[in-house]
């Protein structure tokens, strides 16, 4: 079988995800609340309330993580300052804040080496359903194209950011394999379409994700994917 194309998951298999999204959080709220005194607080208590408001009220935004995020930021903030355009200002200026940690990845160990290797024999592509922009890191030059749940309407496991990269990529799903460490929002999702698959599965802060059946081939360590792309090929 001759592979053209290898998709990647970001999340938990490229980095480990969690402590940055913690730290990110952490430097937006810092930041509003020099600003704001009132916002540490009202954040804490009205956030998740908000949160389930706009989603149920604005339908259309519900993959897109950072307009909810802008949202969520916006209605807090009015309940803070006098002036719906401050609150605005402010909250666009928190999301550039939340982003610049959320782009600063810290690669799990042989990360950028296997991309690097990868990218001169396969057309690289990432599938994620958050909000990083890899093309703001040093790994971006290696990946042909990034698509997220907010740039399909859809988050995995729905199949259709798998097919719009497929589609896009020229390539059939039998010429591609898909790196991911989700049982179900990874392996499964692609699987289910045709595509081959590994599962990076780790150990992760103590949390491990079972094996998925539908797994072509199942890692514990980055170095190993060429071999196991090696092995789908003589399949």
């Amino acid at each position: 079988m001759t592979i053209k194309l290898i998709t990647f998951d970001l999340d938990d298999t490229l980095w480990d995800n969690l402590p940055i999204i913690i730290e990110a959080e952490s430097d937006m709220v810092n930041w509003l609340q020099e600003r704001v005194p009132k916002f540490s607080q009202t954040y804490a208590e009205s956030a998740r309330r908000y949160r389930a408001q706009v989603i149920q009220t604005r339908p259309q935004i519900q993959y897109d993580m950072n307009k909810i995020r802008l949202s969520v930021l916006e209605r807090v903030l009015q309940d803070c300052v006098d002036n719906n355009d401050t609150a605005h200002e402010l909250a666009l200026s928190a999301l550039c804040i939340f982003h610049g940690r959320r782009n600063r990845f810290l690669l799990m160990d042989h990360a950028e080496e296997i991309l690097a290797t990868l990218s001169r024999k396969y057309s690289l592509a990432s599938v994620s359903n958050g909000t990083s922009d890899i093309r703001r890191s040093t790994i971006g030059k290696y990946f042909d194209l990034s698509l997220n749940a907010a740039n399909v309407q859809a988050s995995k496991p729905n199949p259709i950011m798998f097919i719009t990269v497929l589609s896009q990529m020229g390539t059939n799903p039998q010429e591609a394999v898909h790196i991911g460490d989700h049982p179900v929002d990874d392996i499964e999702c692609a699987a289910q379409i045709g595509m081959y698959t590994i599962q990076f599965h780790t150990s992760q802060r103590g949390r491990q994700r079972d094996v998925s059946p539908h797994a072509t081939c199942v890692v514990n360590n980055l170095r190993d994917v060429p071999i196991a792309i090696e092995k789908i090929e003589r399949l």
